[in-house]
């Protein structure tokens, strides 16, 4: 399939102002060195915020997962029924990221303009994922490897939507743990 490939989202709308007023800044709890970023004890974790590398220890953190971009390998292949689709290519433990899916940010009035468009012209696959009401990323025509994830009704991903570095985000991360050469998939109902 034919696209262009992106590292990180490109705004169609106006960019939302990233960082975090002087005094707003995320802080983070945990004590440097313990490890604990990145687990169930870290408060930013607990809510679907990612550490600040400003008020966070960025050497020891565990809970900076999207902005430093730790994807999962995996490999993109051809399926039997389902066209591409994205398979690990190393075992996977439950809650590892995936990746972050990614393409154009665009607002829901842009959206009804291009999936209008689509229909018309008899598109039978869209990557449309809402993030919030102003917010719908569009990977069709600008995507990573994300836009390859197949849904399944027993997916064993799950899209997750979290801050980083003040702006909303969506992650595709690991369910359960997953063998290497298993489909890597998700609901599209999340």
């Amino acid at each position: 399939p034919k696209f262009k490939k992106l590292a990180v989202n490109r705004f169609f709308i106006k960019k939302p102002q990233t960082g975090y007023a002087k005094g707003d800044e995320p802080k983070c709890n945990c004590k440097v060195g313990e490890g604990m970023c990145g687990t169930g004890s870290c408060h930013n974790r607990a809510m679907k915020l990612e550490c600040y590398k400003k008020t966070c220890d960025s050497k020891f953190c565990r809970n900076q997962r999207l902005s430093r971009r730790e994807w999962t390998p995996h490999v993109i292949k051809y399926t039997a029924n389902r066209g591409f689709g994205m398979f690990a290519k190393n075992d996977v433990k439950e809650d590892d990221l995936i990746i972050e899916y990614v393409g154009e940010i665009i607002d829901r009035k842009e959206c009804d303009v291009r999936m209008k468009k689509m229909q018309e012209a008899g598109a039978k696959n869209f990557y449309f994922l809402e993030v919030n009401n102003s917010m719908i990323i569009d990977a069709t025509e600008m995507a990573n490897n994300g836009r390859f994830m197949n849904h399944s009704c027993g997916p064993n991903c799950g899209a997750e939507k979290w801050i980083v570095d003040g702006v909303q985000r969506v992650g595709m991360y690991a369910l359960r743990d997953i063998p290497a050469g298993t489909e890597l998939t998700w609901d599209y109902n999340f």
